[in-house]
């Protein structure tokens, strides 16, 4: 299962017909909520393990990983706290 925190402009887009989006497998292994109006950002991180991946916007366009359990702790308490004030 996958927790999604997406920006709240991104609600217009989910309500599109976007083949990934729509998709069996992606639709019905996930939650998404959605960030207060006043959250932006354009680089996103996913938490798997101990490890913690980092992608930037498509205008600067790098990526990293960051192998750590106390790094990968620390991120998804940060992502926790994000998730505790968006909104299905």
């Amino acid at each position: 299962m996958m927790y999604i925190v997406r920006k709240h402009t991104d609600r217009k887009m989910d309500k599109e017909n976007t083949p990934l989006l729509e998709s069996a497998g992606w639709k019905n292994n996930r939650e998404v909520r959605y960030a207060p109006k006043n959250e932006n950002w354009t680089m996103s991180y996913w938490v798997y393990d101990d490890k913690c991946l980092f992608a930037s916007s498509s205008g600067e366009q790098f990526a990293f990983v960051v192998h750590s359990k106390e790094f990968a702790q620390m991120m998804i308490l940060l992502w926790r706290q994000m998730w505790n004030v968006s909104e299905k």
